[in-house]
């Protein structure tokens, strides 16, 4: 069973997301973003809005 991995704003459950190579965390409750790369995870930013972590999803998949 994979580890789940929790927002550090909220205490949410984060979605993961391969974004044209890279691991991509998302947020659905406050709408954070998260970057792992090398083995680190970084703080990328809160994206605005209500629906803001599906229309980036939705932009992920149209994307790949």
């Amino acid at each position: 069973m994979p580890n789940i991995l929790y927002c550090a704003h909220c205490d949410g459950a984060l979605i993961h997301r391969n974004v044209d190579g890279r691991d991509m965390y998302m947020c659905p409750m406050c709408s954070a973003i998260y970057e792992k790369a090398n083995e680190q995870y970084k703080y990328l930013g809160t994206l605005s809005g209500g629906i803001a972590i599906k229309e980036f999803l939705n932009t992920i998949s149209m994307l790949t």
